[in-house]
């Protein structure tokens, strides 16, 4: 493979502008984000892809659209009242902006991340082997947050949506996608339900699919692959090892040092659920270089016991909320 130029990339930087032309510069983040791409990837190509009356007149770019917000979703009517789903405002900014970029390779980034250097570069078109669902070209490139190890809690297919870089040609084949049907989705299930194995129990979601886990179930189902499920943390025997195996053939999990990012302080939790480079780059050793069925098996079994302990887990704390 030659060597990657920095000109070879288009960046899409999705979403709203943070911060305005009269506000001090440190909190003028999508210019910080601006800068480092300039900065990390000179010459590349900058498209900014946000909404119908964002102010974009004292920004560096290289081309824009502007797009019709599709509106979000309160998680519920009580501890989530405020807290929205806006998968579809990433799904509408993400794709348009895919659409006019002309290099080869894309990124796909918030305006409150930012470059400290070009270090995926090292990773693109890497790692080659597959097991069964070779989706892309080549693998995407994400950070750890937030793709979720089901081996550590029972949520599958929850990829990571905040960062993303591989060839534009698979970056838009991946946001091609419907919008997610509202209120179904975040709110598929009434406030009383529980699930008894909720990773999130404190939180009460409802929700179908995670924004995470819509994106990969509405992109493999157009690509022949059925990863339905009835509830975000449901993990039935039958899907599991098709979600870790379509997630492993597809990404590369890496750190934000390896990728050479930096994100929001806020954005930096639940490392303990999370996959690693290093499980990442094990499961594809084992799973896509020597196709082995046994730690398949193994991750199929492990999965199902994390979820039960889950279930015992939420048990305990209900029990001691009757006291």
């Amino acid at each position: 493979m030659g060597k990657i130029d920095p000109k070879d990339f288009s960046v899409v930087i999705q979403g709203p502008i943070i911060g305005s032309a009269t506000d001090t510069e440190d909190k003028q983040l999508t210019v910080r984000c601006i800068k480092s791409i300039r900065k990390h990837l000179p010459g590349a190509e900058i498209i900014i892809s946000t909404w119908e009356g964002q102010d974009v007149s004292y920004l560096d770019y290289d081309n824009v659209v502007f797009n019709i917000d599709p509106g979000s979703i309160s998680y519920n009517d009580y501890k989530l009242k405020n807290v929205y789903n806006n998968n579809n405002r990433q799904i509408t900014t993400t794709i348009n902006g895919l659409k006019l970029a002309t290099r080869k390779y894309a990124i796909k980034m918030r305006g409150d991340f930012y470059l400290e250097n070009a270090g995926f570069i090292a990773y693109l078109d890497k790692y080659p082997e597959t097991n069964k669902y070779k989706f892309f070209s080549s693998r995407i490139l994400v950070p750890m947050y937030f793709f979720r190890d089901p081996e550590k809690a029972p949520v599958l297919f929850h990829i990571s949506d905040l960062f993303m870089v591989g060839h534009t040609s698979d970056l838009i084949n991946l946001w091609d996608i419907p919008l997610q049907p509202e209120p179904e989705t975040t709110r598929a299930f009434d406030y009383s339900v529980q699930f008894a194995n909720d990773p999130f129990r404190n939180d009460q979601f409802k929700m179908r699919y995670a924004s995470e886990q819509y994106i990969w179930y509405a992109f493999s189902k157009k690509m022949g692959l059925d990863l339905s499920l009835n509830y975000f943390c449901e993990v039935p025997a039958n899907r599991i090892s098709d979600a870790i195996v379509s997630t492993i053939d597809n990404f590369v999990v890496l750190s934000i040092e390896q990728m050479g990012i930096d994100m929001p302080d806020r954005l930096k939790h639940w490392e303990k659920q999370l996959y690693t480079f290093k499980k990442w780059e094990s499961l594809y050793n084992s799973l896509c270089v020597k196709k082995s069925k046994v730690r398949l098996l193994q991750a199929v079994v492990t999965v199902k016991m994390v979820s039960a302990r889950y279930v015992f887990k939420n048990f305990k704390k209900a029990l001691k909320g009757k006291k």
